[in-house]
Order: structure tokens, then C-alpha cells, then sequence
């Protein structure tokens, strides 16, 4: 493959047309590239833009001085093209970056309010136990009065002990 062709090769799919400028004795590139694509003129090269779309924009690449030559405003299509399939690279990282955050800020929401759950429900289980525990303590630790002579007496002690107690704990 030759030189120029390998050249614009890489501009193969936007070059539209190689013009010369007889008057001021330089090319000028017209190119179309894909509509929200970034592209501006600098110190040497002018892009004018010669027809807008929704689907892309027609560019003329035209020289500032004499200086430039047709190597330069190809080299500067290049230049656009980079410069926006790096951009488009960065957005789609960015997207995923970005749903892959939404996924784990769910997740994250998600466990948050299991342990939420998880904590009103053991609160009040635990707060049960306690008392139940409580409970068995007191019966046992309850010292049987010496006073009481009968089975029956210390039998309606212990009934009026538990009553009082389960009414504590139904409350």
C-alpha cells in the first residue's frame, strides 16, 4: 500500500472531499462526522462548519496559513476522531460505573433495611427472654415464707406470686 493511501486510510468513512484552493495555494478537507461530536478550530487549522443534521455535521478543514499542508489538516481529522472515540469511551465507562453503583447502592439499601427489620424484631424477642428470665429467677429465689404452716397456704402464695408476676410480663 502506498503512503497516501495508508494515509487516508484512517480518515476512511468521514473524508469526503479533498479540494485545492487555487487562490490561496493550499487543500482543504471536508469531512462529516456523527452529530455531538467535539471539534474546534486552534492557532492553524479553521473548521467550518458547513451543514448541520441530526445525524452528523458536514466540517470544512481549512488551513489558517500557508505553512499547513495537506498532511496536517489529515493528521488534524485524526486529531477529531480520537479525541471523540476517547470521549465516548469515558461516557460509556462513566455509565458503568454508574450502574454498577446504582447496583450496589441498592444492595447496600437493601441490607440496611434487613438489618432494620432484624433489629425491631429481636429487640422485642430479647426484650421477652429477659423477662422470662427475670421471671424464673424471682420464683426460684423467692423465699417460701416460715410463718405458713399448711400445703394449702404456701400453694395459694405461689398462685398469687405467679398471677402478679404474669400480669408484669402480659403487660
Amino acid at each position: 500500500m502506498k503512503q497516501l493511501e495508508k494515509t487516508l486510510r484512517k480518515i476512511d468513512g468521514y473524508l469526503l472531499s479533498i479540494e485545492r484552493n487555487v487562490v490561496e495555494g493550499w487543500y482543504e478537507l471536508t469531512v462529516g462526522i456523527p452529530a455531538n461530536w467535539a471539534y474546534k478550530s486552534n492557532d492553524t487549522i479553521e473548521c467550518e462548519t458547513i451543514n448541520e443534521t441530526e445525524k452528523g455535521d458536514l466540517v470544512k478543514i481549512i488551513p489558517k496559513d500557508k505553512d499547513v499542508v495537506i498532511d496536517d489538516l489529515i493528521e488534524f481529522v485524526n486529531i477529531i476522531i480520537d479525541t471523540n472515540k476517547k470521549i465516548a469511551d469515558l461516557q460509556k465507562k462513566l455509565e458503568d460505573e454508574l450502574k454498577q453503583r446504582k447496583m450496589d447502592m441498592e444492595e447496600f439499601t437493601a441490607k440496611f433495611l434487613e438489618d432494620i427489620e432484624n433489629i425491631k424484631e429481636s429487640s422485642f424477642e430479647e426484650m421477652t427472654k429477659k423477662h422470662k428470665e427475670v421471671g424464673k429467677l424471682k420464683e426460684k429465689k423467692t423465699p417460701e415464707p416460715k410463718e405458713e404452716k399448711t400445703p394449702e397456704l404456701k400453694q395459694e402464695k405461689k398462685d398469687e406470686a405467679l398471677e402478679l408476676l404474669e400480669g408484669k410480663l402480659n403487660r
